[in-house]
């Protein structure tokens, strides 16, 4: 299975690198965190990742402004660039109406598109992610990663690996960190960090209509907002599953009810 790269101009003024996989009913995926469609179909477990989720569908995923393939103009990381990337994605596609599935940061990009554009989501998965920044971490956590990353990007894309894959094993977690700082810049990586902490899409939340099933790991967190408080009380009556390990990325995902 291969993938065919494209490119699509969002209204914000990004040109943003998208990749289909596939054929079938269209499946669009939002990442969370810093992506390189080139980079990640090279990267074994996230190819096979990728594949299955493609198995009978056409995939539609993309880089984020200022990652991998996509270019980026200056200008703030906000939620509404996020919203211009992924509706020129989806225009540049052909799409009208699909499912859409969300992870980590992506799982509120995904989240407040459902809730605005109901017509077009047929389906809704939410894996991990959080509906407000501000429960991911203390303010004092949030600055010194922050700093981190500003500062040694290199260190920093290690601490990052331990928090995204902590059970991953040696090579995996070397291929990561270097796989993070590939894909993006410093500075794009503070941005998107700032932008995953500031999130609230809370009061869009009971606007969504479409079937939603929401997934996180019982060994990651931030359990208050994501496996607590957050995406499950909003969605009490709705499908949930709970996967095992304490792997944000979402790959060899086993879940249980």
């Amino acid at each position: 299975m291969g993938q065919r790269i494209a490119m699509a101009a969002s209204a914000g003024g990004d040109r943003i690198a998208y990749a289909v996989t596939g054929s079938g009913p269209p499946l669009v995926y939002v990442s969370g965190w810093l992506g390189h469609l080139e980079l990640s179909w090279a990267l074994p477990a996230e190819r096979a990742y990728y594949e299955a989720l493609a198995d009978g569908r056409t995939l539609i995923r993309y880089d984020k402004p200022g990652c991998g393939l996509s270019e980026g103009h200056d200008g703030p990381y906000t939620m509404q660039r996020e919203q211009d990337a992924l509706r020129a994605v989806v225009a540049a596609a052909g799409v009208a109406r699909f499912d859409l599935m969300g992870a980590s940061l992506g799982a509120g990009v995904a989240a407040g598109w459902a809730a605005e554009q109901p017509a077009s989501v047929s389906r809704l998965v939410l894996y991990g992610g959080w509906p407000r920044g501000v429960d991911v971490a203390a303010p004092e956590i949030r600055e010194h990663v922050i700093g981190l990353v500003r500062q040694h990007w290199g260190l920093a894309s290690d601490l990052l690996t331990d928090i995204f894959a902590p059970d991953a094993d040696a090579a995996t977690r070397v291929a990561f960190t270097r796989y993070q700082r590939d894909s993006a810049s410093a500075e794009t990586a503070c941005a998107m960090l700032a932008a995953a902490y500031t999130i609230n899409v809370v009061d869009l939340l009971p606007l969504i209509s479409a079937p939603t099933l929401v997934v996180h790991r019982d060994g990651i967190g931030p359990r208050r907002s994501s496996r607590g408080g957050g995406w499950r009380t909003a969605f009490r009556g709705r499908g949930s599953r709970l996967c095992r390990g304490g792997r944000i990325c979402p790959t060899s995902v086993r879940c249980g009810r």
